[in-house]
C-alpha cells in the first residue's frame, strides 16, 4: 500500500511481556493495552520460527492483559534467552 493511511486502519501497538501458549481465551500479558478492546482484530508478530498471526480482542482485562478469542500457536517474550 503506498500514501495516506486512513485511520482506520492504522493500530495500537504493543510487546508481550511474557509468553504465551495456545488455546482458546488466552490470556496476553502486554506492556500497554491502550487502543484495544472487544471485537478488534490485531496481528501478532513473532520471531521467525513463530510466524504471525491475526487476532481477535474478547476483552480486555487491565492496562497489561489483553484476552484473545483464539492463539493458534505459541509466543515467547522478546527478551528471552
Amino acid at each position: 500500500m503506498f500514501g495516506h493511511i486512513p485511520t482506520f486502519f492504522r493500530t495500537a501497538h504493543t510487546t508481550l511481556t511474557a509468553s504465551a501458549s495456545s488455546g482458546d481465551s488466552v490470556s496476553l500479558t502486554v506492556g500497554s493495552s491502550t487502543g484495544f478492546g472487544k471485537g478488534v482484530n490485531f496481528q501478532i508478530v513473532g520471531s521467525d520460527e513463530e510466524g504471525r498471526d491475526m487476532l481477535q480482542v474478547e476483552s480486555v482485562t487491565d492496562s497489561t492483559h489483553i484476552v484473545v478469542t483464539n492463539l493458534p500457536r505459541n509466543y515467547a517474550s522478546p527478551d528471552r534467552n
